[in-house]
């Protein structure tokens, strides 16, 4: 099983997400395998040159994971497993971004394309926001032009399914992007 990383984005309104967990909800698992890649069209990059450990058999080295970021609350904790990266989210918090994986320092080079993919399912139906974008001197800038602040929104369901999406760098190349996944 070869397993490869993209992000796809389907056109609704955040209302229609799947955040939020009433009482009597169980806890969401959703599971990354994430052979991660990220390739710029025209130019012939190794895998590893964007994103480092995308495969996550250095377990979490180049990763950052935090939860309630901002103080939006939030729950949970992951583990790298056979490869393949679990996240128990325990409460979702008050805002998209309230559980984050992140890998910093990615270089995104002004007017070249990008594509990300990534396999993913969860426990049950669920919506996560994933964006390449600046930080913070940058207003956060979602460089993906995503239909959310978050970035694209992917739905995850039940079943491992392969999502990728592409974009166009409009904004200076940054050097210090990065990849986002808003739980």
């Amino acid at each position: 099983w070869k397993s490869s990383s993209c992000i796809s984005g389907f056109r609704k309104r955040s209302s229609e997400r799947f955040h939020g967990k009433p009482a009597n909800m169980k806890n969401i698992l959703i599971y990354l395998f994430l052979y991660l890649t990220m390739n710029c069209t025209g130019h012939a990059l190794a895998e590893d040159e964007i994103i480092k450990n995308g495969n996550f058999v250095q377990d979490m080295d180049y990763w950052s994971f935090a939860a309630n970021v901002a103080d939006a609350g939030g729950q949970a904790s992951a583990v790298v497993k056979d490869g393949i990266l679990q996240i128990d989210i325990n409460n979702p918090g008050k805002e998209p971004y309230a559980i984050q994986l992140i890998q910093s320092q990615i270089k995104i080079e002004e007017a070249l394309r990008y594509k990300v993919s990534f396999d993913a399912k969860a426990s049950e139906k669920c919506a996560i926001d994933v964006k390449i974008g600046g930080l913070e001197n940058t207003g956060w800038k979602d460089y993906t032009n995503g239909e959310s602040a978050g970035g694209t929104i992917v739905y995850l369901s039940t079943e491992i399914e392969n999502h990728i999406f592409e974009f166009g760098m409009e904004e200076k190349t940054d050097a210090n992007a990065r990849l986002e996944f808003q739980l």
